[in-house]
């Protein structure tokens, strides 16, 4: 299971806070209050998939590089509009060019020497029919790819999931205030303030190097998780 996380660190415990005035600022002080933490997770089944395809080719110079570089690209770029991929879905993301050095056996003070040259390129690529990914793979590695960098699985439109979350953290934690309450026999007052717990972290993208893969390349989408975070402050009544 990946996840989406909206937390900026993991779940605190919770913290009954009563906030007492000094003489001095009396008059300025907030009234004592209940302090906690509440957190809401919502899976959802992922509907977009991220690719990062490249392509990489070495030759002795750098324009013979661009050249081996550039025709698979080309075809790979042919490919994926063949495979139902929308242009505004395909973005170069990396284009380089480096030196390829030989090893070093010569005398140091000659310095290292350039035999060569990789040119490579990557594009981004969104799936939108995550029943298509496998074949748009396979069709990826066939047009010449031999470089996947990343896969991500997420949300087109996260912001449901997201306020399903954020309701659910609520939720939990007016729970927590009314436990916490009880317990501690305090009559609870006006709420003082809700804040979300900002932050976001995308999962980790899948490293896979398409150099010798056997086809037909399978994949699995699972769930993902949106995990929401607040922080509730209550007044405490006399």
């Amino acid at each position: 299971m990946q996840t989406l996380s909206y937390l900026a660190a993991p779940v605190m415990g919770l913290v009954l806070t009563l906030g007492l005035a000094s003489p001095a600022a009396a008059q300025d002080a907030q009234p004592p209050y209940l302090h906690v933490t509440g957190e809401g997770r919502v899976s959802a089944a992922p509907d977009v998939a991220t690719i990062r395809l490249g392509v990489e080719a070495e030759a002795v110079s750098p324009s013979e590089a661009v050249d081996a570089m550039a025709a698979p690209m080309s075809d790979l770029l042919e490919q994926l509009a063949e495979d139902g991929v929308e242009a505004a879905d395909i973005q170069t993301s990396t284009l380089s060019m480096r030196p390829v050095y030989a090893n070093r056996d010569q005398p140091l003070e000659e310095g290292p020497r350039i035999t060569g040259y990789t040119a490579s390129s990557t594009v981004t690529v969104s799936v939108r029919a995550l029943d298509d990914l496998s074949a748009v793979l396979d069709g990826a590695v066939g047009a010449g790819t031999n470089r996947l960098d990343g896969l991500n699985y997420g949300l087109s439109d996260p912001a449901p999931v997201r306020d399903a979350a954020l309701a659910a953290a609520v939720e939990d934690g007016l729970r927590k205030v009314a436990v916490l309450a009880e317990a501690a026999g305090l009559t609870i007052g006006a709420p003082l303030a809700v804040v979300e717990q900002g932050g976001s972290r995308p999962p980790g993208p899948v490293m896979m190097e398409m150099a010798s893969m056997d086809r037909s390349i399978p994949t699995a989408p699972g769930s993902l998780e949106v995990t929401a975070q607040v922080e509730l402050r209550f007044a405490i009544r006399p």
